[in-house]
């Protein structure tokens, strides 16, 4: 896109033009539906004996991620139960899609993401000391690629404590993460969410107010992704599926790219 321009993915209605890679994606008990007012990603009699994921993407296509930076990925949401009642994942960013298959189960490549995310317990996703690692927030995580068989490998020997210290050491000289949980946001109430994607820095914004800035962020090319399933993870190992004994929905009225 040419400097100062943009583009409006979502805006009243659904429409996957103006870009061809803007897909649906549905598996299981999920939905899209479309409002008055825009879209909803929906999950409706999902449980944890199948994967249920409602999503819209552009990396179908692994090899042909479309994102560099300069760009701002404005997103105007709300979700239909508050943090303490929704189950699974959900959320809307960029990333490298590191995993393989369609379940968080094994990582292919270092994850490198800058997204607004949602996790109910017992996901535990903090890759900065000091939080839970569930609820509402904001991310920018920069893990560098390593090759396949290093990761293989990696994950097998994890499982050794003293392992599993030094890799903890040395990841934090190689790895940039910052984050910023948003527990006492009422999701259930439009907001306007913001992330201005630069080389040096990535800054995040609710509702005009800044809540967090992550430097040296990823340097793309990356995949937009917006989506709700019924997924949990823990950075340490381990994940699953939950119940979902509510119909719910995330909302997004407007989803809109621009260069900066």
């Amino acid at each position: 896109m040419a400097q100062g321009s943009g583009v409006t993915l979502l805006h009243d209605s659904f429409e996957p033009e103006p870009l061809p890679h803007w897909t649906r994606y549905l598996v299981g008990s999920a939905q899209i539906e479309q409002t008055p007012g825009g879209v909803r990603l929906v999950l409706d009699g999902a449980t944890a004996s199948e994967y249920s994921d409602s999503q819209l993407d552009d990396y179908q296509n692994r090899d042909n991620f479309l994102w560099t930076p300069p760009l701002r990925l404005a997103v105007r949401a709300r979700f239909s139960h508050g943090q303490e009642t929704l189950q699974g994942t959900a959320g809307f960013g960029w990333w490298n899609a590191p995993f393989r298959g369609d379940r968080a189960t094994e990582i292919g490549v270092g994850p490198q993401v800058l997204w607004f995310f949602f996790g109910s317990p017992p996901n535990k996703l903090a890759a900065t000391p000091g939080w839970s690692g569930d609820g509402w927030f904001a991310q920018v995580m920069n893990v560098p690629t390593l090759p396949g068989w290093l990761v293989k490998a990696g994950m097998v020997t994890l499982r050794l404590p003293f392992i599993k210290r030094f890799a903890s050491k040395a990841a934090a000289g190689t790895s940039r993460a910052a984050e910023q949980p948003l527990h006492a946001i009422d999701v259930t109430q439009w907001h306007d969410y913001v992330v201005e994607w630069r080389d040096e820095a990535a800054d995040f914004y609710v509702d005009g107010h800044h809540v967090l800035r992550g430097d040296a962020p990823p340097s793309g090319p990356l995949a937009l992704v917006l989506w709700m399933d019924n997924q949990w993870a823990n950075v340490q190992g381990g994940g699953g599926l939950l119940d979902v004994p509510e119909r719910q929905w995330l909302e997004l009225a407007e989803v809109k790219l621009t260069t900066l």
